[in-house]
């Protein structure tokens, strides 16, 4: 994949973590580096999973950003399908002035009312392939749809 679509994917995914989970904001970069390595091993949820990161299944199970992780990729997978190289240009992030890692908001190719609706479709389903609880599936959702929305 393109490294400016992965960065902007990583990105996006940031700004959304942020938004639906704040307190795994200092274990974003490491979840992040192991989805990369390995999605499947990070998003499953099994046998085996206690030994994933170090963590215990209860704590994995718990984290939102693996599933973040998850659903944006599918997203930008899904963009990047309907746009092709445009998005590039426009699933970014604009950064703060001052400093590198502040992320301000997210800016994306304009989406209609269908193609929101899409890409909550998408979160949604990786939201259930993860367990996830409807109330958490649905912020989830509400946090991609919106971030995508208010950055076009």
């Amino acid at each position: 994949m393109d490294p400016d679509i992965i960065t902007a994917e990583q990105d996006l995914a940031r700004w959304v973590a942020a938004q639906v989970a704040p307190e795994e904001d200092e274990l974003f970069t490491v979840l992040d580096a192991a989805y990369r390595k390995d999605p499947a091993r990070l998003t499953a949820r099994g046998p085996g999973d206690d030994e994933m990161l170090g963590f215990g299944v209860e704590t994995l199970a718990a984290l939102m950003t693996p599933v973040v992780l998850a659903a944006v990729t599918e997203v930008v997978r899904y963009l990047t399908e309907q746009y092709g190289s445009a998005v590039r240009a426009r699933l970014s992030l604009r950064r703060a002035r001052g400093g590198a890692d502040a992320v301000t908001e997210p800016a994306a190719p304009h989406l209609d009312d269908a193609q929101l609706a899409r890409v909550r479709s998408i979160v949604l389903d990786k939201c259930a392939q993860a367990g996830l609880d409807e109330g958490r599936s649905r912020l989830l959702a509400d946090s991609v749809a919106g971030a995508l929305r208010d950055g076009a």
